[in-house]
């Protein structure tokens, strides 16, 4: 009879319960009356863009003061000034200790990072609302998980995530 060093014993994740927690995650998230609109001066453009960053960011303090320190999932979503729906665009995640992650999206981003600043800016100048929506989530090294399902799920309206089927 062969002895193993430790029990052979297999472990595993309920699948159901899974569901259920990304469903909220998911309803939550996409729930409009949780996206908050992005403030952008009226007349921005792509060219000026950097010399309204300390107004876009004073305009948006509060937003991205609340994210700053929370781990968790954010969505992106866009919108014409005339219609109140509201079209999801990415799916993102972060950690508490990334504190410019949304504002990289957002505002202003580094050469190196992948951020969506560029679709943003050319969403605004052509006169689309941008919103966000976040959720936070605990233990936060779920986040990645969460994420990954989350856009999976959604991958047909995701134009800017690089892992959507839209792409």
């Amino acid at each position: 009879m062969r002895k193993y060093l430790f029990p052979i014993k297999q472990f595993e994740y309920s699948q159901y319960l899974l569901e259920v927690f990304l469903v909220e995650c998911e309803k939550e998230l996409l729930n409009s009356e949780t996206i908050k609109e992005i403030l952008y001066p009226k007349d921005i453009k792509k060219e000026t863009w950097k010399t309204f960053s300390d107004q876009i960011l004073k305009d948006n303090k509060r937003i991205l003061d609340y994210v700053q320190n929370r781990d968790g999932i954010y969505a992106i979503h866009i919108k014409r000034k005339k219609t109140d729906e509201w079209l999801l665009r990415y799916i993102g995640q972060k950690g508490k200790n990334s504190k410019d992650r949304l504002k990289s999206h957002l505002v202003t981003k580094h050469d190196k990072t992948g951020s969506k600043l560029e679709k943003v800016q050319e969403s605004v100048v052509n006169g689309w609302k941008i919103g966000v929506s976040f959720i936070e989530i605990n233990p936060g090294s779920m986040r990645l998980s969460v994420e990954e399902l989350l856009i999976e799920k959604n991958s047909i309206q995701l134009e800017w995530n690089k892992r959507s089927k839209n792409r």
